[in-house]
């Protein structure tokens, strides 16, 4: 790979706090390590069908664009103009607050054809971020204590969910809460709607070559992301709310 203008590998910190349904406030120390904007970058950035002029100023995304589509790093300029993008955004996804805690354990990996079985792997906790622009960002959790936390940016990038709205900038984030709802909140309520996960709700599925099972979804808060009580008092999802 083409090396243009290396930029300083020290993480930037960015912190992002939110306040749960119960009133408790949270406050997450997010690295934004180069390796995985990069990874951002390469593997999303470049991709002409996402939208990424919603969420970066369209000179950074162009030129972050070019330089993944030619083999080349991003500067340290817009290395930290990523950073600054996407931090905001996601301080932002915490003020509403549309974010959702689980844990990720990987059950085995692909290499070529053949499938590598991982047993008594530890589960991971990770937080995905809604932003109003459509992305989505997601974090490790790798420390802290109760409502203090530490992470790790690991990627940010615009699902592409075959729903009507998604050209639409201003219904873009309610596609992807919807996108990932479907995915994570699987089974119907007898109303028709789909139910809040419990707490020993299981997901597998595949991510970048490996297979994954996730759990312990905590989608904070509920009615944020538009779950609604049902006449049993049970959490349907409904729709999400406007953005305000």
């Amino acid at each position: 790979m083409t090396v243009s203008n290396t930029p300083s590998l020290h993480p930037i910190v960015v912190e992002i706090s939110w306040t749960d349904e119960e009133g408790t406030a949270f406050n997450l120390a997010c690295s934004f390590r180069f390796k995985n904007v990069r990874h951002a970058v390469t593997g999303h950035v470049g991709n002409a069908s996402e939208s990424w002029g919603r969420l970066l100023p369209g000179s950074v995304a162009g030129r972050l664009a070019t330089a993944a589509r030619g083999g080349q790093l991003p500067t340290a300029e817009d290395f930290g103009a990523f950073v600054e993008g996407v931090g905001k955004a996601m301080q932002t996804s915490g003020q509403r607050p549309l974010l959702c805690r689980y844990a990720e354990k990987t059950l085995g990996v692909m290499r070529g054809d053949q499938r590598k079985s991982f047993r008594g792997s530890t589960p991971i906790t990770k937080v995905m971020l809604v932003l109003q622009s459509g992305g989505v960002a997601f974090v490790e959790i790798d420390g802290g204590e109760g409502q203090s936390l530490t992470g790790n940016f690991l990627t940010c990038y615009f699902p592409r969910p075959r729903q009507p709205g998604w050209t639409s900038g201003k219904r873009a984030y309610a596609v992807s809460v919807e996108h990932f709802v479907m995915k994570w909140a699987p089974h119907m309520h007898r109303c028709g709607a789909q139910k809040i996960p419990s707490s020993n709700e299981r997901v597998k599925c595949s991510s970048e070559g490996r297979e994954v099972e996730r759990s312990r979804f905590t989608f904070v808060t509920p009615e944020s992301w538009g779950f609604r009580p049902a006449d049993d008092g049970v959490l349907v999802f409904r729709e999400a709310p406007a953005w305000q």
